[in-house]
């Protein structure tokens, strides 16, 4: 996929080593609960490679996969809207035209997934339970995980299968 954007391929092949050796994510393959982030990853990047060959039956279809294996994806839409605007706009401005028509597909699929999963559960994800309904914890939490996250990208040290962080209610 970074080969496809930026035609570099140095880039490319220390994103596919940083990606597949950085023990980052070691929950996802250590616990089999977690078997639903390899499905979308797996599925986003099929999509999102299909996107850049403009394959765009095998992309919606892997989009559609991509949500049936974790809420999450429901972000691919905007992920691909920034990708045409910031490179493909000012490429071709005639083939950004016509994507922004199959880009919308994807909005359209996504707009069909929510609805769908706010009638059948009354709400998008499962997780949202864990905030009590009170949507400052997780503003207030989000930075301390960010930061988090961004330690163990650069120093992998003390890992645990558990991503647990501490809920945060004031500053």
């Amino acid at each position: 996929i970074i080969l496809g954007m930026f035609k570099d391929y140095p880039a490319s092949f220390f994103s596919a080593i940083l990606f597949g050796l950085h023990p980052l994510h070691t929950s996802v393959v250590g616990v089999v609960s977690h078997r639903s982030d390899l499905l979308l990853g797996f599925f986003i990047f099929l999509a999102f490679w299909a996107h850049l060959r403009q394959k765009r039956l095998l992309s919606f279809v892997s989009f559609c996969f991509a949500l049936l294996s974790k809420e999450s994806a429901v972000i691919f839409p905007l992920l691909v809207a920034l990708y045409d605007c910031l490179f493909i706009r000012r490429a071709d401005p005639v083939e950004f035209k016509k994507r922004i028509k199959y880009n919308l597909v994807f909005f359209l699929i996504s707009g069909i997934y929510i609805s769908y999963r706010f009638l059948f559960l009354g709400q998008l994800s499962a997780g949202q339970a864990l905030f009590w309904g009170k949507p400052y914890r997780v503003i207030l939490t989000m930075p301390v995980v960010f930061a988090d996250y961004l330690r163990l990208l650069i120093l992998p040290i003390r890992l645990t299968l558990s991503d647990a962080s501490i809920l945060y209610r004031s500053l």
